[in-house]
């Protein structure tokens, strides 16, 4: 174990978290600028210890203040940064409660985005309502909600298909795809087959032929792909599996619970649905850990099965599975590390650096 704080450290972090909880309380208070200016001096300080965990939670303090004064983009921009240094910790508390407030914020502008994007579709200014979507999927990416995102995609295809652009439309679903099947998007899959399967219909022959850089015949063929992808991971149903191998490890029987966990993650070798994915692996970590890690103290096949369930989380760009995910593999990488078992050191250290890796770049796929 290192050497403590020094005694100057000690009182630096005491007028830190003074500075904090005295911002907090102005917040509350209703009186925003002198709460803006004392999470600052807290930020400040923060710098000047060289401790980025305390440097995001005084700019998470601000994500609030700012969205109260009306200041959206300012508070999601500072929210980003907050979460960029709380992944480099790492902390995945701090990290989910960062990404929360930035969720929040973006929520009355997403709302407001939304509704200006559904009337000026319906009164049919498809430029207006066209720049209006950039705007809303630029906010969504921070969400790191996949449905929300191909649900976007998919309304602006259909704006595309009002102005009988199908090479336009086309794309749209196609992007729709590519966020909705690795993100675990399960209810909208169906929905986004149905769009396919109407456009193909409505399709003429040559219907994209002729437009500039257009190629149909390739075009068509990646949807085509992309919507048998979607039947195989409906057919899949990995969520009902996995819901049902949970019930058997609470019906106290954990064999059982491993075996169609292991049967699952056989049937999904080669899927492309990432959140299934990692939630599968995930389970089985939570399952080996329970039969093995407690009795044995070996933790090898826990953390590697939790950071890989996190790298594939990661590549979902689903944060609700990342942040349940990273909290599990976190908890597991404390209790190798108290376990304080000398051959252990090097497989915690790499899970750790893992677990850092992985949130530092579902930070930065937020940022984008």
């Amino acid at each position: 174990m290192g050497p403590g704080p020094t005694a100057q450290g000690q009182n630096q972090l005491g007028q830190f978290m003074t500075l904090l909880n005295e911002a907090h309380g102005l917040c509350q208070g209703g009186q925003l600028d002198l709460a803006e200016q004392t999470a600052e001096r807290a930020l400040a300080l923060a710098r000047a210890m060289g401790e980025p965990g305390y440097e995001a939670s005084a700019l998470g303090t601000l994500i609030g203040i700012y969205g109260l004064k009306g200041h959206a983009s300012r508070a999601i921009e500072t929210g980003l940064r907050a979460l960029a240094l709380a992944a480099g910790v790492p902390n995945v508390t701090l990290c989910a409660t960062i990404h929360g407030d930035i969720v929040r914020v973006a929520a009355t502008e997403l709302n407001k985005l939304n509704r200006q994007f559904m009337a000026l579709g319906t009164s049919r200014q498809f430029a207006q309502a066209l720049r209006v979507g950039a705007e809303l999927r630029r906010m969504v990416v921070r969400l790191g909600d996949p449905m929300r995102m191909a649900t976007c995609l998919a309304g602006e295809g259909q704006l595309w298909a009002m102005q009988d652009n199908e090479t336009e439309n086309l794309t749209c679903l196609e992007r729709a795809f590519d966020a909705a099947i690795p993100g675990g998007a399960y209810d909208l899959l169906s929905r986004l087959i149905g769009l396919l399967n109407a456009s193909l219909k409505e399709m003429v022959p040559g219907a994209l032929a002729g437009r500039p850089g257009a190629d149909s015949g390739a075009t068509v063929s990646r949807l085509a792909t992309c919507g048998r992808t979607a039947e195989a991971i409906l057919k899949t149903g990995c969520s009902e599996k996995i819901a049902l191998a949970r019930s058997r490890y609470q019906a106290s029987d954990p064999a059982n619970a491993l075996q169609a966990v292991d049967a699952l993650l056989g049937e999904m070798s080669s899927s492309a649905d990432s959140a299934g994915l990692a939630t599968a692996m995930a389970l089985k970590a939570s399952l080996v850990a329970a039969r093995e890690f407690m009795t044995t103290g070996r933790s090898r096949e826990v953390l590697d099965l939790y950071c890989d369930a996190l790298t594939h989380a990661v590549a979902s760009r689903n944060a609700r599975v990342v942040w349940s995910i990273a909290a599990d593999a976190e908890k597991a990488i404390e209790s190798a590390r108290e376990a304080g078992l000398a051959e252990e050191e090097a497989v915690v250290a790499r899970a750790d650096d893992r677990l850092r890796s992985s949130l530092q770049e579902f930070a930065a796929v937020l940022s984008q």
